[in-house]
């Protein structure tokens, strides 16, 4: 229940995610806001081609 209420950064700008965040499934903690995504950013391993998720809190969609 606690991860209900987590809050979440994104890993390439470090703004905070409210609402829909898009989760990396191949890197561990990785999570972009949704603007970062659309503008395809990579950072270290992470790579814009991998899979991922979009979230709403902590639920997949």
């Amino acid at each position: 229940m606690a991860d209900l209420y987590a809050k979440y950064n994104c890993t390439y700008c470090q703004e905070d995610i409210s609402g829909l965040r898009v989760k990396c499934v191949e890197c561990t903690d990785f999570d972009l806001c949704l603007q970062c995504f659309s503008a395809g950013a990579e950072i270290g391993q992470h790579k814009n081609d991998h899979s991922y998720q979009f979230m709403d809190s902590v639920f997949p969609l």
